[in-house]
């Protein structure tokens, strides 16, 4: 697995295209997450499995960059969707 995404992360980023490069990388996490959903297991095993295999080739610093501003707005989200989640006078009820 490691030397395949090395080998094509390098392929990609001869091109010199950072949205090529971008684009390549959701391709592969979308791409482990649906072949994992084929074998029956979860959507988040594969992007996990995806992001441990990205994280060990030699653009792991490239990908870490490039992916900061979606980080940064699906976490906001994240928290957004959690907060709405939330049970307001459930936990104003059983607050010390």
């Amino acid at each position: 697995g490691q030397r395949l995404m090395n080998r094509w992360f390098f392929i990609v980023a001869r091109g010199k295209s950072a949205e090529l490069f971008m684009l390549n990388i959701l391709l592969v996490t979308l791409g482990l997450a649906w072949l994992t959903e084929l074998a029956g297991l979860s959507l988040a095993l594969g992007a996990f499995v995806a992001g441990m295999l990205i994280s060990e080739t030699q653009y792991r610093h490239h990908v870490e960059e490039d992916i900061k501003p979606f980080r940064d707005v699906l976490m906001g989200l994240f928290f957004i969707t959690i907060g709405m989640l939330l049970d307001a006078p459930l936990v104003l009820a059983n607050a010390p």
